[in-house]
């Protein structure tokens, strides 16, 4: 997320940097905005450095192991239920291929010593839809049962699947697991709260294992009463590293706010850290947002800057396209809450 953002984190430090050693100074902190207008296309405005940061929401509550456990045998009712035909025989297995682009996709085979996956159909639902379960080749579960909306039982998505990533699954709760069972990720539906929730689990590897900062969980809360989205990256320390809060309506993200829990720098030469940014009036059509950032000098001085962003000086598809991605997200996990 950092680097899809990186270019408005660049852009006010600048701001804030070239300002907050004559804040005090308004013919100076003129000029500045002035400068920086010229050079970007931001309408820059250094405001009250006193402006309250955004509010830190509360996070979710962590999984205990009884929890999930708990969880997973209220999924296994719910699934049982919805099941009219029942199955457990029929099975598909299914290979890795490489695509032209180097991605990897995932096809039915009839060689089970080439298989990467199956698949073992548990039944069918009223409406047809097939209900699954998927394990590794070694017989490991890769995930627990989960209902398809779908009448064909061979669709294999996965991440690196991108014409399969807005398949949608009925289910209560989805455990999803790497090898030797280790859980991946674990997603909560709750229907009566219109809430979605997906705890996400991280393992180093060798590019991360020595960075203190590495995020072990990361959690997205979903309330579709607010219509807002939560994501909470927390370390290795089971530190808060940042969130995001991103407000919507059925077309598009209209607000979001990034809060630094843990304020860093990119740069060691740098004199000041991000505390909290927020992206308002955001306008797909134009191509343009507003966007207030928070910052600290080593110093201690807070200051604060406000922007217009447009898309006349400046290449902001990327961060556009972000928020477009996110509401997908966002409406995807609503489908969830719409299912009966």
């Amino acid at each position: 997320m950092k680097k899809q953002l990186s270019f408005l984190c660049v852009i006010l430090a600048f701001v804030l940097s070239a300002c907050s050693e004559q804040v005090q100074e308004k013919f100076a902190q003129k000029t500045a905005e002035k400068l920086i207008k010229s050079l970007t296309g931001i309408d820059v405005e250094v405001i009250d450095p006193n402006t309250p940061l955004p509010e830190q929401p509360s996070v979710p509550n962590f999984l205990t192991d009884e929890e999930i456990k708990n969880k997973m045998a209220e999924n296994q009712e719910y699934i049982n239920r919805k099941i009219i035909q029942k199955d457990g025989k029929t099975i598909y297995y299914f290979q890795e291929e490489k695509q032209e682009n180097n991605k990897t996709i995932y096809t039915l085979t009839d060689d089970k010593n080439n298989a990467k996956y199956y698949r073992i159909i548990l039944g069918k639902t009223a409406e047809n839809y097939c209900a699954v379960q998927d394990f590794y080749i070694n017989g490991e579960k890769r995930r627990e049962p989960y209902i398809m909306v779908d009448t064909d039982c061979t669709q294999f998505s996965d991440k690196d699947n991108p014409h399969l990533t807005n398949q949608i699954k009925d289910y209560l709760t989805l455990v999803s697991y790497r090898p030797q069972e280790k859980i991946q990720s674990v997603n909560l539906v709750n229907r009566q709260n219109k809430t979605v929730t997906y705890y996400y689990y991280s393992t180093p590897n060798k590019e991360n294992i020595n960075d203190e900062h590495w995020y072990a969980l990361m959690i997205v809360h979903n309330d579709f009463n607010e219509n807002k989205r939560q994501i909470f990256f927390i370390n290795n320390k089971q530190e808060i590293h940042d969130t995001v809060i991103d407000h919507f309506n059925e077309q598009q993200i209209i607000e979001r706010i990034v809060i630094a829990n843990i304020p860093y720098k990119e740069d060691k030469n740098e004199t000041s850290v991000e505390l909290a940014r927020q992206y308002t009036n955001i306008d797909l059509e134009h191509s343009t947002f507003e966007v207030t950032g928070w910052r600290k000098e080593d110093s201690g001085e807070k200051s604060v800057t406000k922007g217009k962003v447009t898309n006349s000086k400046m290449d902001i598809d990327n961060t556009l396209n972000h928020f477009k991605k996110q509401h997908k997200n966002a409406m995807r996990a609503k489908k969830l809450i719409d299912i009966k």
